[in-house]
């Protein structure tokens, strides 16, 4: 049999193209029960530009739509898919620290589940996994969740929405119930209820969210009431005891997998970023400015520094409060006018940076004078004027930062002199003169 990919047309990107391939070779590994394979395909699908969520939804989810094909047809044993979703559960957990996109405040409050006696909770897992990297805080309950397990999450949680993942028993009691025991708990509460397609159709969301610069964080919560009162999983469609305890025991180490990747990702922002603006700090800087130094495939390196005019009097004459809503509108500035492979950073204070690779000095002019004017839009009151200094890198970061630092100044100077006037808040020259020397 061959594995059919299907996806919706209008999410496909250049980027897409090889995933039909890697969906096939995913399910070929998946068939012969070679977990380590899997793993490799998926992560290599990651590596050519698939986001983590076009990896779950194009192709572990077709791939597995496949060993369910296989299976109805009665060309494999239940055993051969529980070993399937055994290995797609753990990398599925491997591929989790793809999904963390941004770092900022959590989004609403999600609760994903599967109605009691809707045992499959791949698909439901995979869904948590892309709701929580795209910053909604997710109340995971897993499957075979009883409509008390279910309200007590909802009343307690009170979340924006409720997903429910419907595969095997549509118009059943059991759902009705649950669906029941949503209203009962928090009238109005919006219920999302999907099957197979569950992943594919956030993908869309996911990578939506991933292209705007929306500052959310990854944040995830399992309430231990509710999955006391959930109990064990009751499998009854003609697996073994092994072959449950197997399942359960991978899905367990996939969630400690996922809560190490938690960890792992709060220590790193602790480290490496601004805690106000949620840029990169000095040290992440530092590290990024070495590597790009070091890639073959960098031809060049701009270094960016930025520092407000005015930032203390507005501290003084306003408050703390709207020094630091200004600088975290300038780092959204940063976030917005750089490309991907840039890295914008908060030095401390009102000073910021960014290392542009791949460009020269005429370039970074147009990038330096595009951040001033978005800058002059998103900030107007109180005034603030923004100075940039630019330096092209010979491989030393601390002489091509004294470079940059020295044209910054040049150009703060400049801003001062008679002559000059403010147009928004970007320093702008009356009279035509010669560009100050920023590189």
């Amino acid at each position: 049999m061959t594995l059919t990919y299907k996806t919706h047309e209008q999410t496909r990107r250049k980027s897409d193209r090889q995933t039909p391939g890697f969906a096939r070779r995913y399910g070929d590994a998946l068939r012969v029960a070679d977990g380590r394979e899997a793993e490799s395909i998926a992560l290599a699908a990651l590596s050519r530009g698939l986001s983590g969520p076009g990896v779950y939804a194009r192709v572990i989810a077709p791939a597995m739509h496949w060993i369910g094909d296989l299976y109805e047809q009665g060309a494999i044993t239940v055993a051969d898919v529980q070993v399937a979703t055994a290995i797609s559960h753990r990398v599925a957990a491997a591929l989790y620290p793809s999904m963390n996109v941004r770092a900022a405040d959590s989004r609403e409050t999600i609760v994903v589940a599967a109605p009691e006696g809707e045992h499959h909770s791949l698909g439901l897992r995979m869904a948590a996994d892309v709701l929580e990297g795209v910053g909604f805080r997710v109340i995971y309950l897993g499957a075979d969740v009883p409509a008390a397990a279910l309200a007590a999450a909802v009343g307690s949680f009170r979340p924006a929405l409720v997903c429910l993942s419907l595969t095997t028993m549509p118009g059943s009691d059991k759902f009705e119930e649950a669906m029941a025991s949503v209203a009962a708990a928090a009238a109005g509460t919006p219920v999302l209820v999907g099957g197979h397609g569950i992943v594919e159709s956030l993908v869309v969301t996911a990578e939506r969210l991933i292209e705007r610069d929306e500052h959310v964080s990854v944040r995830s919560t399992t309430p231990s009431s509710a999955l006391s009162a959930a109990g064990e999983l009751n499998w009854t469609h003609g697996t073994t005891t092994a072959e449950n305890r197997m399942l359960k025991a991978t899905e367990e180490t996939s969630d400690l997998v996922r809560e190490q990747a938690r960890l792992t990702r709060k220590f790193r922002v602790l480290a490496f970023e601004d805690h106000l603006c949620g840029l990169a700090n000095r040290r992440a800087f530092d590290d990024r400015y070495v590597e790009l130094t070091a890639d073959s495939d960098v031809s060049s390196l701009v270094v960016m520094l930025l520092d407000l005019d005015r930032f203390k009097q507005v501290n003084d004459e306003y408050g703390h409060e709207k020094g630091d809503e200004a600088l975290i509108a300038v780092a959204d500035v940063l976030r917005r006018q750089l490309r991907d492979t840039d890295l914008p950073a908060r030095f401390g204070g009102d000073e910021f940076a960014a290392l542009l690779p791949g460009v020269n000095l005429q370039t970074a002019r147009s990038v330096a004078d595009r951040v001033r004017l978005a800058i002059a839009a998103a900030w107007s009151e109180p005034e603030l004027g923004v100075s940039i200094g630019l330096a092209l890198s010979d491989g030393d970061k601390l002489r091509t930062l004294q470079r940059a630092d020295k044209n910054l100044y040049e150009a703060k100077a400049v801003a001062h002199r008679p002559g000059t006037f403010r147009l928004g808040s970007v320093s702008q020259r009356r009279v035509a003169r010669p560009r100050p020397d920023l590189g």
